[in-house]
């Protein structure tokens, strides 16, 4: 056999070998890949079938047969007259929320600051919109709040004063007037019918600043679960420190009657002025909930913002206690017949029933309003101005 011959076969076998081990490792990393495309895949799938059985339970929320609904998912409140005073249980339940939610009550007694940034006169609706910066003296360079405050041309004396918490996604912007969304500017309709508005941005939004060790700045509203696992502070505590920062900023202003101050706000900004009513009630005049009076069911199925879960809220009290803890102060609830945000009428209104039960035994079931209007996931003016009218207003 000729040498060129050896040569030859010796090259083809070790083009087979060369073949054959790039075969291998392809197959192997092919494998290696299938397993992982598997793994996703049965990642997947396991979600689809988690939503679903999240999707079956908000469904039985909605559908389950009428009678048993209470039994399944109450919406009643833990307060029982035969066994509470009115009295102890609002002192238990505030006593609770300051300790679950983590409430800095040092920072609460700290004078409040704040100065104006801007100034417009919108003379075709007679108001006055003024760009504002407040906080906590010695606390700006941790939170800094930027807002607005709005209020009729021209006014004379002090007027009642009411401040505004935003929804998820909220602006104030929005409810300024100066943007369109779901709040239809009902700060700017509010300052029209007589009042001083302030609007404001939670600290971690809008022109707002949130700064956390090392100088680090907290944008946008997903960062404040990154705030609440580095700090471990939860969210509610600084949704209810700025929401007060704002309650001091405008009794602190001269042109606010501090004997008459109310709260008000839409969708998660509606569910924390029921938070705030149930803390602060003594210091506030009147409250006014949009897009809120859900039973804690819906949150313990999952729903609503994380930044507000507390779980011990959850497991010893219900929505509905937050407003026993207020009473009898003049309470508003707002809901819309086509809202798909809180769709759950049947346990909504066992909650109004247990309510409307309490303010009658305290002699002021005219406190107590359910405005409900034909919109969706929206701030009614005509309802919310009404109800300030009489219940901040009036004389």
């Amino acid at each position: 056999m000729s040498e060129r011959v050896i040569r030859y076969l010796i090259f083809m076998v070790l083009l087979a070998f060369a073949v054959a081990t790039g075969m291998l490792i392809w197959q192997v990393s092919l494998l290696k890949r299938l397993g992982r495309l598997e793994e996703r895949v049965s990642e997947r799938v396991g979600r689809i079938y988690s939503l679903a059985d999240r999707e079956e339970e908000y469904r039985a929320l909605r559908t389950v047969r009428p009678e048993y609904r209470e039994t399944l998912y109450p919406a009643v409140s833990t307060y029982r007259p035969g066994l509470d005073t009115l009295v102890s249980f609002q002192n238990r339940l505030r006593a609770d929320l300051k300790e679950w939610i983590g409430l800095d009550e040092s920072l609460l007694k700290s004078r409040v600051e704040l100065r104006s940034v801007g100034q417009e006169t919108l003379d075709s609706l007679g108001v006055v919109r003024e760009e504002v910066e407040f906080y906590f003296a010695g606390n700006e360079n941790h939170w800094l709040l930027h807002g607005y405050l709005l209020y009729p041309v021209d006014s004379q004396g002090p007027l009642p004063g009411i401040f505004c918490l935003n929804g998820h996604s909220g602006k104030a912007r929005a409810v300024a007037g100066l943007e369109e969304d779901y709040t239809h500017g009902y700060g700017l309709a509010l300052a029209r019918t007589g009042c001083r508005v302030l609007t404001f941005d939670w600290c971690f939004e809008g022109q707002s600043r949130l700064t956390g060790g090392e100088g680090r700045e907290y944008k946008g509203h997903d960062s404040i679960y990154e705030y609440m696992a580095e700090t471990g502070h939860t969210g509610l505590a600084l949704y209810m420190e700025n929401a007060y920062c704002a309650l001091a900023a405008l009794r602190r202003d001269p042109g606010v009657d501090p004997s008459r101050i109310a709260v008000t706000g839409i969708s998660r900004g509606g569910e924390l002025t029921t938070y705030f009513a149930a803390l602060f009630a003594p210091e506030l005049t009147a409250y006014y909930a949009s897009g809120a009076g859900f039973p804690f069911s819906y949150r313990r199925f999952g729903g609503g913002c994380r930044c507000t879960y507390i779980e011990r809220i959850f497991d010893n009290y219900e929505f509905s206690d937050l407003m026993t803890a207020a009473a009898p102060l003049p309470a508003g609830l707002q809901l819309g017949v086509k809202d798909d945000i809180w769709g759950y009428w049947d346990n909504s209104l066992l909650l109004v029933k247990s309510i409307r039960s309490l303010y009658e035994s305290l002699g002021a079931p005219q406190n107590f309003v359910l405005d409900i209007h034909e919109g969706r996931h929206e701030y009614d003016l005509e309802q919310g101005c009404a109800f300030f009218k009489k219940y901040l207003l009036a004389p």
